[in-house]
């Protein structure tokens, strides 16, 4: 499977940097001003739950971000997934939420409902170049909906699948459907992926 370049993969950081440029996530904007260190660079807060080899990705892409963003500083706290969600939920519930979180596409609502999160509608369309659904895969783009909202941007996809010895798949399949199963032919795809 190819890796997208870099780039690509900032574009959903990006993207959300300018969503929180323009509006918090976790307050309306007319209740809090842009935060800024000492030098007078923007602070993001954002949170993951990247504890794996997938933290050390995001870190080189926070890092590519702030390069090419030298007026912004990620401060990336990253929790591990056990707690990370009763953290969130709290943070937006009493305050202290961050800027930018991860969250899986099952827990868009959940947060969503609570009227917490800053529709990106507008955001997209002013984006230049525009941030279009021919952009990204049509299950996660469909995902970032509430209400007919846009409230999140797709950053990666998780496929499943089940994969095993052709042996033990026939035998499975012969017992669950009573019949003997063809084999699948090598390089036979269960799962639809996203194109790339």
């Amino acid at each position: 499977m190819r890796r997208p370049p870099i780039i690509t993969c900032l574009l959903p950081l990006a993207a959300l940097w300018l969503a929180l440029v323009c509006g918090g996530c976790a307050h309306p904007p007319t209740s809090r001003g842009v935060a800024r260190d000492a030098q007078g660079r923007i602070v993001l807060n954002f949170w993951n739950g990247f504890t794996g080899p997938d933290g050390k990705t995001m870190e080189v892409m926070v890092d590519k971000f702030q390069q090419d963003n030298p007026d912004v500083r990620v401060k990336m706290q990253i929790i591990p997934w056990g707690t990370y969600y009763d953290k969130v939920t709290l943070a937006l519930a009493y305050g202290g939420a961050p800027d930018v979180f991860v969250c899986h596409a099952a827990r868009i609502p959940e947060f969503a409902s609570f009227g917490k999160l800053r529709p990106l509608d507008e955001l997209y369309q002013s984006s230049q170049p525009p941030l279009t659904e021919k952009q990204f895969a049509a299950a996660p783009w469909r995902a970032t909906f509430y209400e007919g909202k846009h409230v999140a941007l797709p950053l990666d996809v998780h496929p499943m699948g089940l994969s095993t010895t052709p042996s033990c798949s026939a035998r499975r399949a012969s017992w669950t459907l009573g019949a003997r199963p063809s084999r699948p032919s090598p390089g036979t795809s269960f799962w639809p992926m996203p194109k790339s």
